[in-house]
């Protein structure tokens, strides 16, 4: 495989992140990315996970290649086990950024509080016939190398034939009143926002993108210039009472830790809850949205 200069890890920005999505549908991948990931994977890749198996290879396999530098920014990194999985898996694909998927890897399988990333890439290596092996090169730490077999991708494709195509959920909004309540979005000032619906629209739309992203560590970080007590109020009276006080203890978290250097904290449990309930946010952001176009 080729190997190529390893650039500094970063998050990618919410801006990059909406570009990405608008060419490849990054919101399909994290629909089929959390769906197989809530299932148990302590022995083999259980019989209703491997449609959604398929049709992440498969989607990985259809990135073109101007989009793959910028898509491993967005799946490439610690503290979300679903991208992690899936970018080790790209990047050994595509062979780029190798020393990055070895350092993710490492994270994956020796990961303490939860065992369930190592389980799936084991199971995904053992279904899918792929070899694991590590080279040193001169003056270099090891890479990992995932060996995949030459039938691999015709494998993916006719294991995807298998499949109907899923049903399109029924829309809200349409798509083209979502992309210009996106720009919206991106072109506001939130200091500058004092309409109670305006500034729900924009608060809530930035920490589903922030979370979806990176998970709710990003969504912190990022957005640590944001009062959260008057976040909190708002989600108190749009979120479901599930979800609020998902984010309510998410939140507590990270007042107890904001002080401290905190990247390693695990706000897993927090990011899946909202992952499994993505849904009801989207449809109540979905209703902002068509509310804040009529006024546009």
């Amino acid at each position: 495989m080729n190997k190529v200069k390893v650039n500094k890890y970063k998050i990618l920005d919410t801006e990059s992140y909406n570009f990405l999505n608008a060419s490849i549908n990054i919101k399909l991948f994290e629909q089929l990315g959390y769906e197989f990931y809530l299932n148990d994977f302590k022995k083999d890749i259980p019989k209703k996970a491997k449609r959604s198996l398929t049709e992440l290879l498969a989607f990985l396999i259809a990135i073109p290649t101007d989009k793959e530098k910028l898509f491993l920014d967005y799946i490439l990194r610690k503290g979300d086990f679903v991208k992690g999985i899936f970018g080790v898996l790209f990047a050994n694909m595509r062979g780029i950024r190798l020393s990055d998927a070895k350092k993710i890897y490492d994270y994956l399988i020796n990961y303490q509080i939860t065992q369930k990333p190592r389980f799936i890439l084991e199971n995904i290596f053992a279904t899918y016939n792929i070899k694991v092996v590590f080279k040193k090169e001169l003056f270099r730490k090891n890479n990992i190398f995932l060996y995949f077999p030459l039938n691999f991708y015709d494998k993916i494709a006719e294991e995807k034939k298998l499949y109907s195509p899923r049903k399109e959920k029924k829309q809200i909004i349409s798509i083209s009143n979502w992309n210009k309540f996106v720009d919206w979005c991106s072109n506001c000032n939130y200091y500058s926002l004092n309409n109670n619906l305006h500034l729900n629209a924009y608060i809530l739309f930035y920490y589903h993108a922030e979370v979806m992203n990176g998970g709710h560590f990003q969504f912190f970080n990022n957005k640590s210039y944001w009062d959260f007590n008057y976040v909190s109020n708002i989600f108190k009276l749009i979120l479901s009472k599930k979800l609020y006080n998902n984010f309510y203890n998410a939140l507590d978290i990270y007042k107890k830790n904001k002080n401290e250097f905190n990247h390693e904290y695990d706000y897993t449990k927090y990011d899946e809850k909202y992952y499994k309930n993505e849904d009801r946010v989207v449809k109540t952001l979905e209703k902002i949205a068509s509310k804040i176009i009529k006024l546009l």
